[in-house]
This record gives C-alpha cells, sequence and structure tokens, in this order.
C-alpha cells in the first residue's frame, strides 16, 4: 500500500502496490512502515545469495539488525560491512525471489500493536549496538489497563549470557520493571519469579554459652553478582553483640567465597547481611555455602 493523504490517526492509501492483491486484513495485523529512505542495489542477487552490495548503506541508515523490503520479499540484516550486507532471506513468511540491478530497498521497522488501540505505539527505531528499541506512544495511556507490543528480532546462533534489560517510560524517566536472566539459558529474556531451589541453614551445636558455627547452604533460580546481599535473619537469642566486621569463610578450605570476608551481625534484630565480591558471581542453580 501506498499512503497518499494523513489525517489525525485516518490514513488513505493506494492499494495492491507492486503487482501484489487487495487482501482481508484483521483487525491488530501487522503494519510495516517505511522510512522515507531508499537506496538501489549494487547488482544481480539471485535467491540463493545471502551477501550482496547497496548505493551508501550508511546513508539509508542500515545496520546490524535493520530490516529491508526488495520487491516483495522481507530480509533481516546480519552484518554490514562498507556497502555489502549480509542478510537473511525470506523473513516474515515473505517469499525469497530474484532481484536485478537498481533495484530499490526500503529500510523498514515492524510493529505489532496488541493494545485496545491498533494505532496507539509506533517504532522510533532499533539500535543493535547498544540493544535499545524505542517504541513511541501516540496517545494516553489508562491506568490499570493493560498493553503490550511485540517486535520480531532474529535470534543468535549460539546462547547467550544473562542480560538485565529495562523497561523505561521516559515522561519522567521512570523504571517500570527490571528483569533477569540466567547464563546461556535458551530464552535469555524469559522472566523468573526469584526464588531459592535449595535454602539449608544448620547450626554446629545447641548447647549454652557454647561457640556455634552458623552453616547455610542456598542455590538460587537466576545468577546474581555485585551489589547483591544475602540476608539472614531469625537468628534471635545470641549473646554476641553488633559486629559489622563478622568474619565468613567458606565451608570447604578449596572453595572460593563468593562473598566478601565479612559480614555485617546485628543482635537485636538477629540478621547477618553478606555481601557478595565485586569480581564474584552466584551462579543460578548452583549450590553455595
Amino acid at each position: 500500500m501506498y499512503v497518499e493523504y494523513i489525517t489525525g490517526n485516518l490514513i488513505t492509501v493506494l492499494r495492491a502496490q507492486k503487482s501484489t492483491d487487495a487482501a482481508f486484513h484483521a483487525k491488530f495485523s501487522i503494519i510495516i512502515a517505511v522510512r522515507r529512505s531508499y537506496l538501489n542495489m549494487n547488482h544481480t542477487l539471485d535467491s540463493l545469495s545471502e551477501e550482496f552490495t547497496v548505493y551508501s548503506a550508511a546513508t539509508a541508515g542500515i545496520l546490524p539488525g535493520s530490516n529491508l523490503i526488495l520487491g516483495n520479499e522481507l530480509l533481516f540484516v546480519k552484518h554490514v560491512n562498507g556497502n555489502v550486507l549480509t542478510a537473511s532471506r525470506g523473513m516474515y513468511n515473505s517469499s525469497v525471489e530474484n532481484h536485478p540491478s537498481g533495484a530499490k530497498i526500503s529500510t523498514t521497522m515492524p510493529l505489532v500493536s496488541q493494545s485496545p488501540t491498533s494505532d496507539l505505539f509506533a517504532t522510533d527505531g532499533w539500535d543493535q549496538t547498544s540493544g535499545l528499541l524505542s517504541v513511541r506512544i501516540q496517545s494516553s495511556l489508562m491506568k490499570n489497563i493493560l498493553y503490550s507490543f511485540s517486535v520480531p528480532v532474529l535470534n543468535p546462533t549460539t546462547p547467550q549470557v544473562s542480560v538485565n534489560p529495562e523497561l523505561v517510560l521516559q515522561c519522567g524517566s521512570v523504571v517500570l520493571q527490571a528483569m533477569m536472566s540466567v547464563d546461556n539459558n535458551s530464552p535469555p529474556l524469559q522472566v523468573d519469579i526469584p526464588s531459592f531451589t535449595v535454602k539449608s541453614i544448620r547450626q554446629s551445636t545447641p548447647y549454652p554459652e557454647a561457640t556455634n558455627v552458623i552453616r547455610v547452604e542456598f542455590a538460587l533460580n537466576f545468577q546474581s553478582a555485585h551489589p547483591c546481599e544475602i540476608i539472614l535473619s531469625g537468628l534471635l537469642g545470641s549473646t554476641t553483640v553488633n559486629d559489622y566486621h563478622l568474619p565468613v569463610e567458606p565451608c570447604y578450605p578449596e572453595e572460593v567465597s563468593v562473598f566478601e570476608s565479612e559480614a555485617t551481625w546485628r543482635q537485636e534484630s538477629g540478621t547477618i547481611t553478606l555481601r557478595v565480591k565485586n569480581s564474584s558471581v552466584i551462579e543460578a542453580s548452583k549450590l553455595a555455602c
């Protein structure tokens, strides 16, 4: 479709462009908005090739992670070397085609809106280097209403390390949610409810006035690093006074502790606070002691 006029949120288009057929489209169907920057193929591209040369990729803003429209085919750019692009062909159920030298290429960013109104969200672009997706809100958001949107991206070929993505509302820069994931997990953006998969607390002796050693073993379902703290509570009744330098040792001599060598003990509340070392990581599903 070719946009002729825009009046507010009302768009007038010419249907069945580029040898396509006009068809029925359901509410909230995907719409691919094409920026008004184009470039051309520098040579013929057959249906088997993934590498091709274009005129001025930088001018058109093509980066790794960009989506392209070439004829009726959609492509996903995996690598850019000057004007030489490497792309996955036939994306989003489009047909792989042969393209002549000089064919026009458009850079695109598909956006699926699953909000109560289909025109609520619009994309402001994707930056692969910083991992930043910008989405523009085009009308007011109502409180207590669930909103969602989705964008198509191409997964890497190997498992990825954990990331800590944030959803940020720019009107006031309020961080709405921080998510966690696990190293080498196949869905690296999967959100897990933080929990202890293993938790064991034991003492060395129950006898009055004896020196007691508290042994703690635990495992988490997510990866954690500095400045994370582990707080052990409920140790009421001890005669040990407040101590901000309580010694912490690993359970086994050969073990390298992930915690700082000193913890904070508060007698009145019966709590011990352990801090993860600056260079250490509590690995997901790995027993710590």
